[in-house]
């Protein structure tokens, strides 16, 4: 018989999907929860052959969904926050959410050949005082 798949614990995928709403990383969520990268890197490779399979509602599916969710959650509720402010007269912060989502339409515009021509070469430049 085998043993019971670790994140089939309720404490720690529990622990590992709370510190993903939270928005920390999948190392610093894995930290948290008291298990291995590689095992969450696992459930995930799991996940993506069982629906290559066929396969609906595997123990590795469900968690895939969990942690996308998860992730999911700590997006909404973040941009509902920068929405907010923005609501409330901060206009920064539709701006910058703007530039994120948007970049094509309201990023930063750089035209790297103009920032080329400004520079200047300089060789002649001494090192110390004494030359």
């Amino acid at each position: 018989m085998g043993r019971t798949p670790i994140l089939c614990n309720e404490r720690i995928r529990e622990a590992f999907l709370k510190a993903v709403r939270l928005g920390m990383s999948n190392e610093k969520a894995c930290d948290y929860a008291g298990i291995e990268e590689c095992t969450f890197y696992a459930y995930t490779n799991r996940a993506e052959k069982d629906i290559k399979a066929g396969k609906k509602d595997t123990i590795n599916i469900k968690f895939q969904k969990e942690y996308k969710k998860a992730k999911a959650d700590f997006i909404l509720r973040h941009v509902a926050r920068i929405t907010q402010a923005s609501d409330n007269g901060t206009w920064q912060a539709s701006a910058w959410l703007l530039e994120r989502r948007q970049p094509k339409d309201f990023g930063l515009k750089i035209n790297q050949n103009e920032d080329l021509e400004k520079v200047e070469v300089v060789s002649d430049v001494p090192t110390s005082d004494n030359e």
